[in-house]
């Protein structure tokens, strides 16, 4: 996935808290994203195999994690992991 503009809460999915005014690959090279979902601080990525990772803003718990700590990479969402979506 690659990913450009706001990225001060991660919702880059770079690994870092920064904004970013050229694309730049996220983490997850060696996985087939199908859709994308951005919201103005956090992103949600659906793979071809029907699993959900999250980045970004959780302040409110919008990533779907457990925690309401914020991601700076896109990691597998655990309510979803055993579930297709």
């Amino acid at each position: 996935m690659w990913a450009w503009g706001s990225g001060e809460m991660g919702q880059l999915g770079t690994g870092k808290p920064e904004n970013s005014n050229v694309p730049r690959e996220s983490e997850m090279t060696k996985v087939k994203i199908d859709i994308v979902a951005c919201g103005m601080y956090h992103t949600l990525a659906l793979t071809e195999d029907q699993v959900l990772y999250g980045t970004g803003a959780n302040k409110n718990g919008q990533l779907g994690f457990l925690d309401m700590s914020n991601r700076y990479q896109l990691e597998l969402v655990p309510s979803f992991e055993n579930e297709p979506v």
